[in-house]
């Protein structure tokens, strides 16, 4: 943990975890403890994660890809953030499902810089069946250099 400490023009970038202002600058990725994110049935174009899209400088998430499932909302002067990814099933009659993920930017303790971070939080998954376990996991949002 640590104290989150907003980030503006005059601390740094102006932009949400130090983030560079050109270009991709954050990368998201879900996973849960087997590394895998998804249930085995879910479609290809279910993934979240994302290697490179862009925040601007009102905390912002911008240049997801068009179609992508995954919302997100990042608040800048708490740290906090929220958001959504949809999952669909190749099961017959499995509708898809929403997943709701939540989470924070804490400071980054490998720097001195006290307004650089990475985003940390959790989120659930249905089963497939009624029967079938819910999985949690983890989703992290780093910036990129």
């Amino acid at each position: 943990g640590g104290l989150y400490t907003e980030v503006t023009a005059a601390t740094g970038t102006g932009i949400i975890m130090d983030a560079k202002s050109l270009g991709n600058n954050a990368a998201v990725t879900f996973f849960d403890s087997s590394g895998l994110l998804l249930r085995a049935t879910a479609t290809a174009n279910s993934n979240p994660n994302l290697t490179g899209f862009r925040i601007n400088s009102v905390a912002t998430p911008v240049n997801l890809p068009t179609g992508a499932s995954l919302k997100m909302t990042l608040v800048a002067k708490t740290g906090l953030i929220s958001g959504s990814f949809i999952v669909s099933d190749t099961t017959p009659g499995v509708k898809p499902l929403t997943v709701l993920y939540s989470g924070m930017v804490i400071p980054d303790a490998g720097t001195l810089s006290p307004t650089d971070g990475v985003g940390v939080g959790s989120f659930v998954i249905k089963g497939a069946a009624a029967t079938d376990a819910s999985k949690s996991g983890r989703v992290t949002i780093v910036t990129l250099p």
